[in-house]
C-alpha cells in the first residue's frame, strides 16, 4: 500500500517538525519489559521459581519484582504456590493463546492441516512464522515425542530447513545473512557458501531439506507458505529420523507438504 502523502518542508513549521520527531521516538517502558521477561523466564522453566531467583536471574530489584509478580497474578498470567512460595505461568496465558489462535487465519488453518499430515504420514509436523530475527513454532502435531517442536519455541531465523526458505525470501544481503547464520546452533554446520547455495535452490523450488545439519540423524523438510502478496514469512515443516526415509518416500512427503501449503495459503 502506498504511504500517505506528507506535507513538504516549506509547509512545516519548526514546531511541527519537532512534534513529529517526538511522536516517532520510541519510549521505553521498563515495567512492561520486566513483566515480559518474567513471563518468558517462567515459560522456559518446568518447575516454579521463587521471587528472589527471578529477580536475580533477570537483574531486577526484588521489591520491584514482587510488585510485578502481584500484578501478573492479579491478571491470572502467573500463579503462586503458597506452600513453597514459587511462581508459575497462570491459566490466563492459555486464554491469550486461544484468542490468538482463533483470530489468526494462518494458525487456524495450519493446525488442521498439520494434525492431518502427522496422522496420515506418521511424521512430526509443525508450522512456523518469522518474527524479526526469530522463527516461532505456532502449531505442531507429533508422531514421535522426541521429534516434536514445542509450540512457542523460538529459534534463530535461519535454523533448519525452514531457515533456508525464510532467509532466501527475507531480502537480506549476504553480510546480513552471515550474521544470522552464525547465530544458529548447528550440530553439523555447513559452511556459509554451501548454505547460501542451498537457500537459493530452496527459493526456486519452494521447498528445502536439512539432512542432519541442524540435528544429527534428523531430516527436516519445509515448504514456504506465501501470502496473497507473495511474501514468505511462514513455513510448514516435518521432522523424521534420517534412517527411516528413502528417496521415494521423500518425494511423496514433499508433494504432500506442497499441497498442504497451497491449501493454507488459499485461506490467508
Amino acid at each position: 500500500m502506498p504511504s500517505p502523502k506528507t506535507a513538504t518542508a516549506t509547509h512545516q513549521s519548526p514546531l511541527a517538525t519537532k512534534t513529529t520527531d517526538a511522536t516517532l521516538r520510541i519510549r521505553e517502558v521498563p515495567a512492561v519489559r520486566r513483566a515480559a521477561a518474567i513471563l518468558n523466564l517462567l515459560a522456559n522453566n518446568t518447575s516454579g521459581l521463587n521471587a528472589s531467583h527471578i529477580a536475580r536471574e533477570l537483574g531486577i530489584v526484588q521489591s520491584t519484582c514482587l510488585h510485578i509478580l502481584r500484578e501478573l497474578a492479579g491478571a491470572h498470567l502467573v500463579t503462586k504456590d503458597r506452600s513453597n512460595k514459587t511462581y508459575q505461568l497462570g491459566l490466563g496465558v492459555l486464554s491469550l493463546a486461544k484468542g490468538l489462535s482463533s483470530h489468526d487465519s494462518f494458525i487456524t488453518n495450519a493446525q488442521q492441516r498439520i494434525a492431518r499430515f502427522a496422522r496420515d504420514y506418521g511424521v512430526s509436523a509443525n508450522a512456523q512464522q518469522r518474527e524479526g530475527d526469530d522463527v516461532i513454532v505456532v502449531t505442531a502435531a507429533a508422531a514421535s515425542e522426541g521429534l516434536v517442536a514445542p509450540v512457542g519455541r523460538r529459534s534463530p531465523v535461519l535454523s533448519g530447513s525452514g531457515g533456508q526458505l525464510l532467509g532466501a525470501h527475507a531480502g537480506w544481503s549476504d553480510d546480513e545473512l552471515q550474521v544470522r547464520f552464525a547465530q544458529v546452533n548447528w550440530q553439523n554446520p555447513p559452511d556459509f557458501k554451501t548454505w547460501r547455495e542451498d537457500a537459493s535452490r530452496a527459493q526456486q523450488r519452494g521447498y528445502a531439506i536439512d539432512d542432519g545439519r541442524q540435528r544429527l540423524g534428523i531430516t527436516s523438510m519445509s515448504v514456504a507458505v506465501a501470502d496473497r502478496f507473495g511474501k514468505v514469512i511462514r513455513t510448514l515443516s516435518i521432522n523424521m529420523v534420517s534412517a527411516q526415509i528413502d528417496p521415494a518416500r521423500r518425494e511423496v512427503l514433499i508433494k504432500a507438504l506442497q499441497d498442504a501449503s497451497a491449501d493454507v495459503a488459499r485461506a490467508l
